[in-house]
């Protein structure tokens, strides 16, 4: 077993991999960390890649988080660990050391955090937050609608409170990440 700081510090380590700069390197020959609002995302790369490098991105990111969060279910059964190592990953995600503290919104990361901790509710809330998207055109707004659905999911399947929460308290680390670009807009084209 490895302890409890050394298994969230490897999750952080593990979300700052980042798949944008990867696949924008490879499919591309793109720095990503050059887009002038600081974003090293999936919708950044679809920006300039399309939509195949974005489902690859999307994919990668999950998997990435999810992994984090899957070893440090297999270091720790402590369930709080196992949170900030889902937290952590985010944070990962958002701010890399990798890329000098660039990174996405974490929208990914918390999926592949949530699909590794808690799959049935998570897969509810995304499908809920897909038809929100075709009903709302909004992505913001069906994001938090399916966070919430998640949380409610997750509550109603465990009846544990801070496991219920969980989802909005990685969803306060994207909105953190969007303040920080809010101050950088993107280029319109």
């Amino acid at each position: 077993m490895l302890s409890p700081f050394l298994t969230v510090l490897i999750a952080y380590l593990v979300g700052s991999i980042s798949a944008a700069t990867i696949v924008g390197r490879v499919a591309g020959g793109l720095d990503m960390r050059q887009e002038e609002d600081g974003r090293v995302s999936a919708s950044a790369v679809y920006d300039k890649l399309g939509l195949i490098a974005f489902v690859v991105v999307v994919l990668m990111d999950a998997s990435i988080a999810a992994l984090a969060v899957l070893q440090a279910r297999f270091f720790t059964d402590s369930i709080y660990v196992i949170m900030l190592a889902g937290l952590a990953a985010v944070a990962g995600h958002n701010w890399s050391i990798f890329l000098g503290f660039k990174g996405g919104l974490g929208a990914t990361a918390i999926a592949g955090v949530l699909l590794a901790l808690a799959p049935v509710p998570s897969v509810t809330g995304m499908a809920f937050a897909a038809v929100m998207l075709l009903l709302t055109r909004r992505s913001g707004t069906s994001t938090i609608l399916g966070i919430i659905a998640i949380s409610i999911a997750i509550f109603y399947q465990s009846n544990v409170a801070v496991l219920a929460i969980y989802p909005i308290m990685l969803a306060i680390v994207m909105l953190l990440k969007k303040i920080q670009v809010a101050r950088y807009p993107r280029p319109v084209r």
